[in-house]
């Protein structure tokens, strides 16, 4: 019977996703980021600041909802600026060789409907003996460059 795969920990903390350098164009207008500091205060020193649609502002020290088509303000690093493009990549798990050949707004949609890289690949590493059994596996993981069975 199938079962998903336990998570991988630790996971990766903030700050190795977060660019050290960022645009001045990521960061929100002054009234968001005060409007945003008035409301919440932070237990984490680094964090990701999420506002629902009631308004309610939670922060996190990692993201819990990456939306394509949300608000472009809804998830704010610190309640001061908004994730790059990179950044939201990095927290889907894809490489930072993964080249992003779309505008801002593109790459945030990308993103936002991308499913974990690190999910399919559990995923699939749980599947493939049940679906390859009568292949070799090994040649079967080769093409798709997979090491079964190791982590």
């Amino acid at each position: 019977m199938f079962s998903y795969p336990s998570p991988i920990r630790p996971f990766k903390p903030l700050s190795e996703v977060l660019e050290k350098r960022v645009d001045k164009k990521y960061y929100a207008s002054d009234y968001i980021k005060q409007r945003r500091k008035e409301k919440h205060k932070s237990a984490y020193k680094l964090s990701i600041w999420h506002e629902n649609k009631a308004g309610n502002i939670c922060s996190y020290p990692y993201s819990c909802a990456l939306r394509a088509g949300a608000s472009y303000n809804y998830l704010l690093v610190n309640g001061e600026r908004r994730l790059t493009p990179r950044e939201m990549f990095r927290l889907q798990g894809f490489p930072d060789t993964y080249n992003i050949v779309v505008n801002d707004s593109q790459a945030r949609k990308q993103a936002g409907n991308a499913v974990p890289v690190n999910i399919v690949k559990a995923v699939i590493l749980k599947l493939l003996p049940y679906v390859a059994k009568t292949m070799d596996m090994t040649s079967v993981l080769r093409e798709y460059e997979v090491d079964y069975g190791k982590r």
